[in-house]
């Protein structure tokens, strides 16, 4: 579509440029929900630090794990060849996973465990927001393309080779996106705990992203028994995030009951 953007003179990659936009537009509403707790916002620097930055490891990592042969990118590594981690390519499961245990690992750094809880309550929803843009990117550059489609909104992607009509998957994945993060953004009283707010979105997102697939038009994402590595995914998240759901109501109910 549009892989670099023209502006001042300068070309920009598109995806670089929304991923930026994603990434502080999500720090200033970890930033306001922070203020609002009254949370310290130096710890919360340290914590998003964490999390952004072994996420996007955590994101190449998966996307050579899916794509490549591992053993070629070793070798390669071993003679000083970084081409295969300085490249584009990213699988954002990776960065989810990588990116939730460096945010625990901020918050022990931070020395902020106390308040754990509270500090969860205030990143999570802007994981979806984040996300959202980085789809956009997606679009604009090219990847991660929906599968063949001749109806409305259908688009090709000429610059990476896709010529042929196909589905605006990007797109409509960045919308439900923003509908999770305006979920999130909801008070809930019956799951009265900052870790709810990962849980319902874990469930969430394992849903739209488990749909979604099978609307995917790109094959570089690894397949194993007619299910992309990222549908395993979604099926592991949404157990762990509807069982935790489960119990922390549990819990909730017998709390009051006991008062």
């Amino acid at each position: 579509m549009y892989p670099y953007l023209d502006i001042f003179g300068m070309s920009i990659p598109s995806y670089g440029l929304c991923m930026a936009v994603g990434i502080l537009l999500s720090f200033y509403i970890c930033f306001v929900r922070a203020r609002k707790n009254k949370l310290d916002i130096d710890s919360l620097i340290v914590i998003a630090a964490c999390a952004v930055g072994l996420g996007l490891v955590g994101a190449k990592l998966l996307y050579l794990f899916v794509s490549c042969d591992i053993n070629e990118v070793f070798e390669r590594l071993s003679r000083g060849d970084i081409s295969d981690l300085a490249g584009g390519g990213q699988v954002f499961y990776g960065g989810l996973i990588m990116g939730i245990i460096g945010a625990f690992l901020g918050v022990r750094i931070s020395g902020s465990c106390g308040e754990t809880a509270l500090y969860c309550d205030a990143v999570v929803p802007a994981i979806p927001l984040g996300h959202a843009f980085g789809r956009i990117g997606c679009f604009l550059a090219g990847c991660c393309y929906g599968a063949p489609y001749t109806g409305f909104c259908a688009v090709t992607f000429p610059s990476v080779g896709v010529t042929e009509p196909v589905f605006p998957i990007q797109l409509l994945e960045a919308v439900l996106n923003l509908i999770i993060f305006a979920i999130l953004l909801i008070p809930r009283k019956r799951l009265k705990s900052g870790f709810a707010t990962l849980y319902l979105y874990l469930t969430l997102y394992s849903v739209v992203r488990f749909t979604l697939e099978f609307f995917r038009g790109d094959e570089i994402r690894g397949f194993a028994q007619g299910l992309s590595t990222s549908q395993w995914i979604s099926i592991g998240l949404f157990v762990c995030g509807f069982v935790l759901i489960l119990i922390t109501a549990k819990q909730k109910k017998l709390a009051s009951q006991a008062v």
